[in-house]
C-alpha cells in the first residue's frame, strides 16, 4: 500500500523585526535559508584557510625551536635526575637567555 505524498503548507505569519512589521512566508524563508547556506560555505572555505596557515605556522615554530634549542647545551644536560644539575641549570639562566630556557622547557615537556 503506497502512501501518497503530503502537501506541504504554505504558511505566512507576522515577525517583529527592529519594530517592523514584516510578512514572512516560505518563499522568504528560503531565500532566507539560501542566504545563511551560501554565507556558511563562506565561512566554511575562511576556517579551511585559517586553519592550513595555522598548521604552516605551527611547524616553522617547531623548527625554530628545534633550531634554537641545538643553539644551547640545555639539550645535552637533558633529562634531569638530580638537584644538583637542576641548581647548575638555574644557575645559568640569565635574563637575556630566559625565554630561550623557558621555550625550551615547553617544547620538552
Amino acid at each position: 500500500m503506497e502512501e501518497t505524498p503530503r502537501k506541504i503548507k504554505c504558511f505566512s505569519s507576522i515577525i517583529n523585526n527592529d519594530g517592523l512589521n514584516q510578512k514572512c512566508n516560505c518563499e522568504t524563508f528560503v531565500k532566507k535559508m539560501e542566504n545563511v547556506e551560501n554565507t556558511q560555505k563562506v565561512i566554511q572555505g575562511q576556517i579551511k584557510v585559517l586553519a592550513e596557515a595555522l598548521a604552516e605556522l605551527k611547524v616553522m615554530v617547531q623548527k625554530l625551536l628545534r633550531s634554537q634549542s641545538d643553539e644551547i647545551p640545555l639539550t645535552n644536560r637533558l633529562p634531569i635526575s638530580t638537584e644538583k644539575d637542576l641548581i647548575e641549570i638555574n644557575n645559568d639562566i640569565t635574563s637575556e637567555n630566559k625565554d630561550l630556557y623557558v621555550s625550551i622547557f615547553k617544547f620538552f615537556s
